[in-house]
């Protein structure tokens, strides 16, 4: 009861954080800056980000592969994937919301041990967050070194690298071994912070082991696959990079590599804040980015809807495969009971 009152609350606090933003710009000003972009540049912008969810879908296609000797499907990896970015998307937890139900359902489909599909998204996620916290550190190091930002957003941006460094690099550590006993990096911290004291997790400690030892085995030993899945993380931020540009020039305005990097930067950032879909949060965040480089205000808010409509439209199609799948795991037991 407590998740769906945080949940309620988080999303009330972003409607009211994105119904200021639209009041503060103007609606009049934002629909102006909309009109730009056609209907031939939304169906472009629309499958460059189905590209891109494309390029995520083999990452992960590799990684499972490696951790696995049998060959999964484009369907099965591209359905768990999309109903996995849907959930991640429309509830706080961006990062990590929807992993579990990415896991289930490749392990369903795919009839693998899960603990197999959990390492291989830990370690996909890993990968990805790696590469993309080196684009961070650069669009991070452009502003600073271009604009006298405040110091608490100076502080919060700070704080988000220094810590995701720190935390990425004690992964590593700890999953290539080197750590206190070769703990893998949850054992660590479940035994330092004594939640092994708790009963559920007690329980699954095995299991948590025997997942980090996947990681460990890939990292270590994978070289070939994890050659792949960097390559194509870094391929997937690129071409992401690239819809961002294009989406400001649609809208009417043009940027520098380096600042998209930078808008690429604060996206990220307030990806973190624990409200669903970042709503609110992105649209003043990126009005805030568009106003330093001498755009205008409803620029911002512009570019950042027309992101977040892109993303909807993926994650409606994300909640339809999860339906899909929900209603086929529903039958077959019915039908077995039966």
């Amino acid at each position: 009861m407590k998740k769906y009152i945080l949940i309620f609350l988080s999303f009330g606090l972003g409607f009211i954080l994105f119904a200021a933003a639209l009041k503060e710009v103007g609606l009049k000003n934002i629909s102006l800056t909309i009109s730009e972009l056609s209907l031939w540049n939304f169906f472009i912008l629309l499958g460059l980000f189905l590209l891109g969810l494309i390029v995520s879908t083999l990452r992960l296609k590799v990684i499972i592969e490696t951790q696995y000797p049998q060959l999964f499907s484009f369907s099965t990896v591209f359905i768990s994937k999309t109903a996995g970015a849907a959930i991640s998307y429309l509830t706080p937890c961006v990062l990590a919301g929807g992993a579990p139900f990415k896991a289930y359902i490749l392990s369903k489909e795919g009839k693998i041990p899960i603990r197999k599909t959990i390492a291989s998204i830990i370690i996909e996620n890993v990968i990805f967050l790696s590469i993309a916290l080196v684009f961070f550190v650069i669009g991070i190091i452009i502003l600073l070194n271009h604009f006298t930002l405040p110091v608490n957003i100076i502080f919060f941006l700070v704080s988000v690298g220094i810590i995701s460094s720190i935390v990425l690099l004690f992964f590593y550590y700890q999953t290539m071994n080197k750590g206190s006993g070769g703990k893998g990096f949850f054992i660590f911290l479940i035994e330092a912070f004594c939640l092994d004291k708790i009963k559920a997790i007690n329980k699954i400690k095995t299991n948590i082991a025997d997942v980090e030892k996947d990681i460990s085995c890939f990292f270590k030993y994978q070289k070939t696959g994890l050659f792949k899945a960097v390559f194509l993380a870094v391929v997937e931020i690129l071409l992401f990079l690239f819809t961002c540009w294009l989406t400001v020039i649609f809208l009417g305005n043009k940027l520098g590599i380096g600042q998209i990097i930078s808008i690429n930067a604060l996206m990220n950032a307030v990806y973190l804040v624990p409200i669903p879909a970042s709503l609110g949060t992105f649209e003043i965040s990126q009005a805030f980015i568009f106003s330093l480089f001498g755009l205008s205000l409803s620029s911002g808010v512009a570019f950042s809807l027309t992101i977040r409509i892109m993303n909807l439209i993926l994650a409606g199609i994300g909640v339809i495969f999860l339906v899909f799948f929900e209603t086929k795991i529903t039958t077959e037991k019915m039908s077995t009971k039966t």
